[in-house]
C-alpha cells in the first residue's frame, strides 16, 4: 500500500501518525527492553457494545395486545419510569394491552396518548403508562444523525422470534416471558423529507414486530423509533424506515414527559461541529440550583452576576424559560459585563458557534479571558487551544504559540482533548520543542479518558504500520467509531480508503460520504478526496472549477498528491473554467463558507 506523500518532512500525515503514536500506544516498538501497557481500544469498544445490548434488554420491551379473538404484536421502550413509547398502529384497535421483556414480568399498560397520522411517514406514535415492578432504565434520546452512522434496530421481529418457545407459548394464550430481543445493523442511506416531515432510512434490518422498537446509535441513545418498510418485490428492493428522535421528543413533550436528550445533540441531519458543544456553566457554591426561575430573573434584574449568567444559560438551554438565544446573549453579556468567568464562556462559544450571533474575534477574546480566570474549566482552555489550532476555519487567526499554551493548561487540569492536542504540540515541535518522551506520556494519558482524536489518530498509525505492524481492517474499525463521534481525522481517512480501495473494496459513493462530512469540517483529505470525485467524474458530475477549487485548498496544507492533481487539473482548465474556480476558492476563503 503506498504511503501518503507530502513535500517535506514535517508531512501532515506524519503529524496524523505519529501524533496516533503519541495519543495511543499498545506497546513500544519491537526490540524495546521493556513494553508499556496501554489500554485495548478495540476490547473497549466491544465492552461498550455489551453494555448497549445490556440496557436495551431491559429498556426494550415486546408490546401484546389481546383483542380476544386475535393479537397483535410490536415493540416498545421506555422513555420514563412507568412509561413506554411505541407505534401508534401497534396498538391499533381496542384490545388488552401487556408488556413484557427478559427481565420484567407481563404487565398491564394503559394508552395515554396516541397520535396516527396514516400513511408512511406520518406520525405514528403511542404513549403507554404501566406500574413497573422492576427498574427499567430510560433511553437517552440524540437527535443527531447522519448519512453513514451505523444504526442498530432492536426488537422482537416475528421473523425471528417464531423460533423461541415463549412465541409459542404466547400464540396458546400463556404470556410468562419475552423472546430476546433481537439486533440487527447497518448504516443511515439517506434522511428523506416529505411534506416537512423527515424520516430516517437506514439497512439496518426490520420486520413486522419491530414496529416501534428503537433505532440506536453507536453511543446507545435513540435516533429513531422503527416504524414501516417498503418492499418492491418486482426488483427484490427494501426499505427500512424511522421516524426521527426530534419527533418523538415532540410527541412526548405534548403528552407530559420530559424525555432525557443526549448533550451532544445537534440540528437532524446537520453535520455537528467536531469542538464540543456548548454547555451550562455551573456556579460552584452559589446555590443557584435551589432559586426558581423567577426568583433567579429578579436577582438578575438588581445586578447580581452570577444570577444573570444562570438567567442567560436557562434561556440559552431553553430549561426553566422558553429557548430564546437573543435573551440568553442579553443576559450573559451582562453576566460577562459582572466579571462572570462562567457567562463570558458561553457568550464566547456562542459568538464563535452560533447562527445568526457569531463574532470570532470577540469569542476567542472573551474565551481568553474565562480561561484566566482563576479556577479556569480546562474543558474551555482546550476548547480555546482547538480554537487557536484550527484558526481560519473559524475565523481566527491561527496561532500556534498561543495553541500551545492554552493546551499546556488544558493539560494541567486534566482535559483529555488538552492532552492529546499538547501531545501533538510536543511531538511536532509546532508552538514548542520537540519533546517526545513527554508526548508520550501527555497521549498514553490522553487515551485512557476515550478521546475520539486518540482512535482517529491509532487508526491512521494501523493505516500507515507506523510503531505498529500495518492493519487495515484495525485502522477502518477505530476509524468509524471515531467518525461516528465527528472526528473529522477519522472521516478523511475513511474517505481515503474507499478512494483509493486500501483496506476495503473501492467504493466512489463511500469516498464522497465520507469526504462530505469531513471536508464539511475543514479537513483537507476531505477536500482532496472531492477534488479528485469532481476531477474524474462518475460518482458525481464532473466540477473542474470545483475540482481545482477542492485540491487547491488541500495543496495547501502540503498534501503532494493534490498538489499534482491540482496542476494537472489546472493544464486543461479553459480560461472561464480557470475563473471559476479562483471565483469559487477566493469565496470559500474570504467568506469562510465551508465548501459542500
Amino acid at each position: 500500500m503506498p504511503a501518503l506523500h507530502r513535500s517535506d518532512a514535517r508531512t501532515m500525515t506524519r503529524v496524523l501518525i505519529l501524533a496516533a503514536a503519541l495519543l495511543l500506544v499498545f506497546s513500544a516498538l519491537p526490540g524495546a527492553e521493556a513494553q508499556q501497557d496501554g489500554p485495548d481500544i478495540l476490547a473497549l469498544l466491544e465492552d461498550r457494545r455489551r453494555e448497549i445490548a445490556a440496557l436495551m434488554e431491559r429498556a426494550v420491551v415486546y408490546v401484546l395486545v389481546d383483542h380476544g379473538d386475535s393479537a397483535s404484536m410490536g415493540t416498545g421502550f421506555v422513555v420514563a419510569d412507568g412509561y413506554v413509547v411505541t407505534n401508534a398502529h401497534v396498538v391499533e384497535g381496542k384490545g388488552k394491552i401487556m408488556l413484557v421483556n427478559p427481565v420484567l414480568k407481563p404487565v398491564r399498560a394503559t394508552l395515554v396518548r396516541r397520535e396516527y397520522g396514516g400513511g408512511a411517514g406520518g406520525n405514528d406514535f403511542a404513549l403507554l403508562r404501566f406500574s413497573p415492578v422492576a427498574s427499567l432504565p430510560s433511553i437517552v434520546f440524540s437527535p443527531r444523525v447522519s448519512r453513514m452512522d451505523r444504526v442498530s434496530a432492536w426488537g422482537f421481529p416475528l421473523l425471528v422470534t417464531q423460533f423461541d418457545q415463549s412465541i409459542d407459548e404466547i400464540l396458546n394464550g400463556e404470556l410468562r416471558t419475552a423472546p430476546p430481543v433481537v439486533y440487527t445493523e447497518g448504516t443511515v442511506s439517506a434522511i428523506v423529507e416529505k411534506q416537512g416531515k423527515r424520516n430516517i432510512i437506514h439497512t439496518a434490518a426490520i420486520a413486522s414486530g419491530n414496529s416501534g422498537g428503537p433505532l440506536v446509535n453507536s453511543r446507545g441513545e435513540v435516533v429513531g423509533i422503527n416504524t414501516w418498510g417498503y418492499t418492491e418485490e418486482d426488483e427484490g428492493a427494501f426499505v427500512n424506515a424511522s421516524l426521527p428522535a426530534d419527533r418523538i421528543v415532540d410527541f412526548l413533550r405534548r403528552a407530559g414527559i420530559s424525555p432525557k436528550i443526549s448533550a451532544q445533540g445537534t440540528v437532524l441531519g446537520k453535520i455537528p461541529s467536531p469542538l464540543p458543544a456548548p454547555s451550562l456553566p455551573q456556579g460552584e457554591s452559589s446555590g443557584r440550583d435551589e432559586f426558581e426561575p423567577g426568583e433567579l430573573l429578579d436577582l438578575a434584574r438588581k445586578g447580581d452576576a452570577e444570577a444573570q449568567t444562570a438567567v442567560g444559560a436557562m434561556y440559552y438551554d431553553g430549561d426553566g424559560f422558553p429557548k430564546d438565544v437573543s435573551k440568553a446573549v442579553e443576559w450573559l453579556e451582562k453576566g460577562s459585563a459582572g466579571g462572570d468567568a462562567g457567562a463570558k464562556a458561553l457568550l464566547g462559544l456562542i459568538r464563535i458557534f452560533e447562527d445568526g450571533f457569531a463574532d470570532p474575534g470577540r469569542g476567542v477574546a472573551l474565551l481568553r479571558e474565562a480561561s484566566s480566570a482563576p479556577g479556569a474549566d480546562p474543558e474551555i482552555q482546550g476548547l480555546l487551544a482547538r480554537l487557536l489550532y484550527d484558526g481560519e476555519m473559524w475565523g481566527i487567526e491561527r496561532d500556534l504559540d498561543e495553541c500551545a499554551e492554552w493546551a499546556e493548561k488544558a493539560a494541567e487540569g486534566g482535559d483529555p482533548d488538552g492532552m492529546g492536542l499538547l501531545a501533538l504540540l510536543c511531538y511536532f515541535g509546532e508552538g514548542m520543542d520537540e519533546n517526545d518522551e513527554r508526548a508520550l506520556d501527555l497521549a498514553e494519558r490522553a487515551a485512557a479518558e476515550d478521546s475520539s482524536l486518540g482512535k482517529a489518530a491509532l487508526a491512521w498509525m494501523y493505516y500507515e504500520g507506523v510503531a505498529v505492524d500495518e492493519d487495515l481492517e484495525r485502522a477502518r474499525l477505530l476509524a468509524l467509531d471515531a467518525a461516528e463521534e465527528e472526528e473529522s481525522l477519522a472521516q478523511g481517512l475513511l474517505a481515503w480508503m474507499y478512494l483509493k480501495g486500501h483496506g476495503v473494496k473501492a467504493d466512489g459513493k463511500a469516498a464522497e460520504g465520507w469526504a462530505r462530512r469531513a471536508a464539511e469540517q475543514g479537513n483537507e483529505f476531505g477536500w482532496f478526496v472531492l477534488g479528485s470525485l469532481y476531477y474524474s467524474g462518475g460518482v458525481v458530475e464532473r466540477d473542474p472549477a470545483a475540482a481545482w477549487a477542492y485540491l487547491d485548498m488541500a495543496a495547501d496544507r502540503n498534501i503532494i498528491d493534490a498538489e499534482e492533481l491540482r496542476e494537472e487539473a489546472w493544464k486543461k482548465m479553459s480560461k472561464k473554467e480557470r475563473q471559476q474556480a479562483e471565483k469559487l476558492r477566493n469565496r470559500w476563503t474570504e467568506e469562510r463558507v465551508l465548501p459542500r
